[in-house]
């Protein structure tokens, strides 16, 4: 597999929400953590409170965002059957006229032909 497949295949749909925590408003790098929090136990514990919270905030993020856009494709889908029924009337109401036009056709050859028979017996 190359980087594009691996890159394609790593990529988040559209709907995906955005990361609520950019580095533009959280600047601190990883490496200053452990200035921060020396302590490897304390360090390893907060890391664990931090991560089950964010976790849970991701979570609900990603859900919410996940029915608006089933709800989107819903919606799109029901058009869309609206749509192709709109469709397959307007087709069986041209169908239905077609029907009506060949008999109406095959009438008129009929009469044409009583007419032309008369006309040859007269």
């Amino acid at each position: 597999m190359d980087e594009k497949q691996a890159a394609d295949k790593n990529a988040k749909p559209s709907w995906w929400p955005t990361n609520p925590y950019p580095e533009s408003i959280f600047p601190m790098p990883p490496e200053k953590y452990e200035d921060v929090v020396p302590d490897p136990k304390m360090r390893t514990a907060l890391s664990g409170m931090l991560g089950r919270e964010f976790w849970e905030i991701a979570s609900g993020s990603i859900w919410s965002a996940y029915q608006a856009q089933q709800d989107d494709l819903t919606a799109q889908l029901a058009e869309a059957v609206e749509y192709h029924q709109d469709c397959y009337e307007a087709l069986l109401a041209v169908q239905l006229d077609l029907a009506a036009a060949d008999k109406e056709i095959e009438r008129l050859r009929k009469d044409n032909e009583e007419l032309r028979k008369k006309s040859i017996n007269n």
